[in-house]
C-alpha cells in the first residue's frame, strides 16, 4: 500500500508539471504568433514593392533603343551602343547617322509616378546638315518606348535639358533666319515640351523670337489688330502669325491620305496641323486653320498627278516652303462654313506662314 501511494504522489506530481508546463506555453504563444505575422507581412511588403518598381532607365538602355526619326527609310533608328547607320541609297557609299548624344534627362513626364527621360538625338541624313532632335522615353512598366522626334535645328549647340513637373526644358543657341549656317550660333533659345497621350509636342503655346515679344511684333502701343501671337512649329520648321484673339489656342494634328487615280490604295500620307481657335466648341466649331505638311518628293508627285487628296477637282495650295517640306492649305477647307471663316480667310491673306 505505501508503494502505491508513492506511486500516486508521483503521477500526482508528473500531472503538476504538466500542466503548469501547458499554461506557460498558452501563454507564451500569442507573442511568438504575432512576432512571426509581422515577419511575414513585412517580407510580402518588400516583396510587392520590389516586383511593382518599373525597371530604371539607364543611358545604356537609352544607347540600345529603338527611336522614331524620319531620317531613315523605316521611320525608326535601333541604336547599338548609341550609334545607327544605314545607306542613304541602296549601293551608296552615303550613310544616314543617328547617334544619341550626352545630353539626357531623366524625371515622370506623364504623371504615373515611373521615372522617364528625354534625349537629344543628333542626325546626318548624308548632306551637309547637322540635325538636332528631341525624344521623348516613356517608362511604360519596364518597356521603354520612345515617343515620335521633334527637330530643333540644323548645326545649332544644345546647353541644357531637364525635366521638371512633366516638362522638358531644352536650352539651346542658334541662329537667326537671315544668318548663315557657316556662322556660328549665337541667339539663345528655349523650347519647353510635354507628353500627352504618348505624343510629345510644344508646350508653350506662344514662341518669343529674336527682337519680338510674346503678345506683340509691333511697337509699344499697338492697336488690337497689330498685335500678334506666334505658333512655333519645330518639328517641320515654320512660324504662323495669329491675332491677338487666338490667345489660348490649341493643335489638333490629324492626317491626309493620298490615292491614286480611280483607285482607293492609300500609297502616300503626311500630317495636317491644324490651329484651332478658343472658341470652338464641339457644340459650336469655329474655323480651323489646317496646314498640310508634304515632303518635298511628295509635293512633286501631287504636281504630277501621281496620287490625289480627296474628292475636290483641285487640289491643295502651297503657303510656303523649306528645304524639306512644302506646307499647304487643304482644298476646300471650308466648305462646311462654321463661324470663323471669314476671318480665317483674312488671316491667310496676310501670309502668315514662314518656313525656316
Amino acid at each position: 500500500m505505501k508503494k502505491n501511494k508513492y506511486y500516486i504522489l508521483i503521477d500526482i506530481l508528473i500531472i503538476f508539471i504538466v500542466a503548469m508546463f501547458s499554461i506557460q506555453c498558452s501563454a507564451l504563444s500569442p507573442a511568438i504568433t504575432e512576432k512571426t505575422s509581422v515577419e511575414i507581412t513585412t517580407a510580402s511588403t518588400s516583396e510587392t514593392t520590389t516586383s511593382g518598381t518599373s525597371a530604371k532607365l539607364t543611358i545604356d538602355s537609352l544607347k540600345n533603343l529603338e527611336y522614331k526619326v524620319e531620317y531613315t527609310q523605316s521611320g525608326v533608328a535601333k541604336l547599338t551602343n548609341g550609334d545607327y547607320q544605314e545607306e542613304a541609297a541602296p549601293g551608296s557609299a552615303t550613310k544616314i547617322i543617328i547617334k544619341l548624344s550626352e545630353y539626357v534627362s531623366f524625371g515622370d513626364l506623364n504623371n504615373d509616378k515611373v521615372e522617364d527621360a528625354a534625349a537629344i538625338l543628333i542626325s546626318e541624313p548624308g548632306g551637309s546638315g547637322t540635325f538636332y532632335d528631341l525624344a521623348a522615353i516613356l517608362n511604360k512598366e519596364g518597356n521603354l518606348e520612345s515617343t515620335n522626334s521633334i527637330f530643333l535645328g540644323d548645326r545649332i549647340k544644345i546647353k541644357t535639358i531637364s525635366i521638371d513637373s512633366g516638362v522638358i526644358t531644352v536650352n539651346y543657341l542658334d541662329r537667326k533666319e537671315e544668318q548663315s549656317m557657316a556662322e556660328e550660333p549665337t541667339v539663345d533659345k528655349t523650347q519647353k515640351f510635354i507628353v500627352e497621350n504618348n505624343i510629345l509636342s510644344l508646350d508653350n503655346k506662344v514662341s518669343v523670337t529674336p527682337g519680338t515679344t510674346a503678345s506683340t511684333e509691333t511697337g509699344a502701343t499697338p492697336t488690337q489688330e497689330q498685335q500678334q501671337i506666334i505658333y512655333t512649329n519645330t518639328q517641320y520648321g515654320f512660324n504662323f502669325s495669329l491675332p491677338i484673339s487666338w490667345q489660348g489656342y490649341s493643335i489638333v494634328v490629324t492626317k491626309w491620305e493620298g490615292n491614286p487615280i480611280g483607285s482607293n490604295d492609300i500609297i502616300e500620307q503626311g500630317p495636317i496641323i491644324s490651329i484651332r481657335n478658343p472658341k470652338w466648341t464641339s457644340a459650336n466649331p469655329y474655323q480651323d486653320i489646317p496646314i498640310m505638311v508634304f515632303m518635298l518628293a511628295q509635293w512633286d508627285s501631287l504636281q504630277k498627278d501621281k496620287f490625289h487628296i480627296g474628292a475636290a477637282p483641285i487640289g491643295p495650295s502651297e503657303l510656303g516652303r523649306n528645304t524639306r517640306y512644302v506646307f499647304a492649305l487643304p482644298a476646300r477647307y471650308n466648305f462646311a462654313n462654321p463661324a470663323g471663316v471669314e476671318e480665317v480667310e483674312k488671316i491667310l491673306e496676310g501670309n502668315p506662314l514662314k518656313a525656316f
